[in-house]
């Protein structure tokens, strides 16, 4: 199934209610390319139903630099699934994690996150084999990885107001969606897609 992102949140919405329903735990994933709205999604579904987490992948970024390759292995998903997946599917809660937002970060902010019936996960690579059975709906966000791509480093060049964040969506970032979609097409593996217009 695919769905416009403005006219057909509502439906999204009320697909994630209703199949929660008689769930103690409820997983979405959200996926898609770097740019491409997964944070802006997760956020505005969140606000929608109202009892939901929201986890980003980039709170488990890899304690190396930032590498080029096709699995994505700045993207600590083994250690996501360990510190937030499984414990919340054993209902264990309070769920506690160390937040890395960037490779090579020695500043760690530690997370803290209540029961609430819908766990959302939101980022890059999350589609993976490694991971992906984890969800109870994976949602794929639909754009053109050129399009995506110049809106991400559009808006970090700006936040960080460092051009040479620039750079490394241009040799890193970029590359390395456009080889794991290949390896892998993530978007094969969603459930519904959403399309955005970033082009």
């Amino acid at each position: 199934m695919r769905y416009n992102r403005g006219m057909e949140i509502n439906k999204i919405v009320e697909r994630i209610k209703k199949e929660s329903q008689n769930k103690d735990i409820y997983i979405v994933g959200i996926s898609g390319f770097g740019g491409a709205g997964k944070t802006y999604i997760a956020n505005l579904i969140s606000k929608e139903i109202g009892e939901c987490n929201v986890v980003s992948i980039d709170s488990f970024s890899s304690k190396f630099g930032w590498k080029r390759d096709s699995e994505w292995s700045n993207f600590d998903r083994a250690k996501l699934v360990e510190k937030v997946i499984k414990p919340a599917k054993a209902n264990k809660w309070p769920i506690s994690y160390e937040s890395i937002t960037w490779p090579e970060s020695y500043t760690m902010n530690l997370m803290k996150i209540n029961k609430k019936k819908i766990l959302i996960i939101e980022g890059c690579s999350i589609f993976h084999p490694d991971m992906k059975d984890n969800f109870d709906l994976k949602i794929w966000i639909k754009s053109s990885l050129n399009g995506a791509s110049e809106n991400g480093k559009e808006r970090d060049v700006k936040k960080n107001n460092d051009k040479n964040i620039g750079k490394l969506w241009d040799n890193i970032f970029m590359p390395n969606e456009r080889d794991f979609y290949n390896k892998y097409k993530p978007d094969k593996a969603a459930d519904l897609i959403i399309h955005n217009d970033v082009e």
